[in-house]
């Protein structure tokens, strides 16, 4: 089994591709760019993780054809919350 950081970033590495509207340099570099903001503002750690993390929920469902599910893109928030909460604390979920 792997480690929580090692399944997470494996997630995130599987959908970088993926391109949506409000991150169209990939969900990565989107959370990279969230997590430098909170950092930049001495943001609590848990909160510069959330930033990070805060779109993974987009990367739980990349069996359809297009890498976006409309369906289950819609809730993404509550997908991602949900994976994460396996791992880390509610202040990071």
């Amino acid at each position: 089994m792997s480690s929580p950081i090692e399944a997470i970033f494996a997630t995130i590495r599987r959908g970088n591709a993926k391109r949506l509207p409000e991150a169209p340099d990939g969900l990565l570099r989107h959370g990279l760019v969230g997590a430098a903001h909170a950092r930049a503002v001495e943001a609590p750690p848990a909160l510069i993780a959330a930033a990070l993390l805060h779109d993974i929920g987009h990367l739980l469902d990349l069996d359809d054809a297009d890498g976006f599910d409309d369906d289950r893109d819609v809730e993404h928030a509550m997908l991602g919350a949900g994976w994460l909460a396996l791992w880390l604390p509610a202040a990071v979920r």
